[in-house]
């Protein structure tokens, strides 16, 4: 190669670079706002899994839990865990007189992935239900991101009943219904490596997204046939059902009842997942209705992060409040 050409070579490369930083600098700016060059804001831009937020739980089948005592950000916003490694305030163990405590379970959607925790479902009930109904309400939140349905289980018959709650409520999601793969829980957790998201390329994201609800979710990648959805239908709900057997059989002794609520922010259908909660009779809430005819990204809490945002917790907590009347 001819020496005269490296000066245009290195040129070109710096021009494209500089391009890049460009464009990353307004998504930045497009996404975050104000946050766009925090350090310390968007170094929480990252999966719960690689947050460094997470350690080995005591009980296999629970497999991993929030630290205790967190006092950081994630995913724009504060995250605080109490002694006992709840994304919550404090609450005594022993209920207080006259007091109605439900125990949460859930996944992101519970935990409160990219919102503030006042803005999640379960805070909007406790205080709306408290203020209404002049009884002190107590929502205790045990959700945590990328939770199976068996986890939700086994956060109950370890930790949470401790609470004596008088009613559990599910947060369930669609992808509860996935079937665990059993070599995640015959291992003991292993913490992940932490990830910055102050060095990722938010530009590129926002590509692979645009690309991927622009144009694959508008045609482009094929649905699933009949016949492979009855496929995966076929091994869930196995699962699904004999997972709600056994919060039945935990539960129904006691004479807690359990409230499973199906959480989303777009509508999808819950089909056989209702009729197995009312099979083993509980109260059952669909808030997905709700978003018929609205716009995803509404909902979202940021472009790249279809997690519901704050205005679809209210209609969460707007949904489930009028269910629980009705109850």
């Amino acid at each position: 190669m001819s020496k005269r050409r490296w000066p245009d070579i290195i040129l070109l490369a710096f021009s494209v670079v500089f391009s890049l930083l460009i464009l990353e600098l307004g998504v930045r700016f497009y996404m975050f706002g104000g946050a766009a060059l925090s350090y310390t804001k968007l170094s929480g831009l990252h999966s719960l899994g690689h947050s460094g937020l997470l350690r080995p739980s005591e009980w296999q089948d629970v497999l991993y839990e929030l630290r205790p005592g967190l006092n950081t950000s994630y995913k724009l916003h504060p995250l605080r865990t109490t002694s006992d490694g709840l994304r919550d305030r404090d609450y005594p163990r022993a209920k207080p007189p006259g007091t109605r405590r439900f125990v949460v379970l859930g996944d992101s959607l519970t935990m409160g992935s990219g919102i503030a925790i006042e803005d999640t479902y379960r805070s909007v009930l406790e205080r709306r239900l408290s203020e209404s109904t002049g009884t002190p309400h107590e929502f205790i939140n045990f959700g945590v991101s990328g939770y199976y349905l068996s986890q939700y289980l086994a956060t109950l018959r370890h930790k949470a009943l401790a609470w004596d709650p008088d009613v559990v409520l599910i947060g369930f999601y669609h992808n509860d219904r996935r079937v665990p793969p059993r070599d995640k829980f015959s291992v003991p957790y292993k913490v992940k490596p932490v990830r910055n998201g102050f060095f990722k390329m938010h530009s590129f994201d926002l590509a692979d997204d645009a690309w991927k609800y622009g144009i694959l979710y508008r045609g482009r990648r094929s649905k699933r046939s009949a016949q492979e959805q009855a496929r995966i239908d076929a091994k869930q709900r196995p699962y699904v059902d004999a997972t709600f057997r056994e919060f039945r059989e935990l539960l129904e002794p006691l004479g807690i009842p359990i409230v499973l609520v199906h959480l989303n922010n777009r509508p999808f259908e819950a089909g056989w997942v209702e009729t197995l909660a009312r099979k083993h009779g509980f109260v059952f809430v669909d808030t997905t209705p709700a978003f018929e005819g609205t716009y995803l990204m509404d909902y979202s809490v940021l472009p790249t992060d279809r997690h519901p945002n704050a205005a679809a917790n209210l209609l969460f907590a707007d949904t489930i409040e009028t269910a629980l009347g009705q109850a």
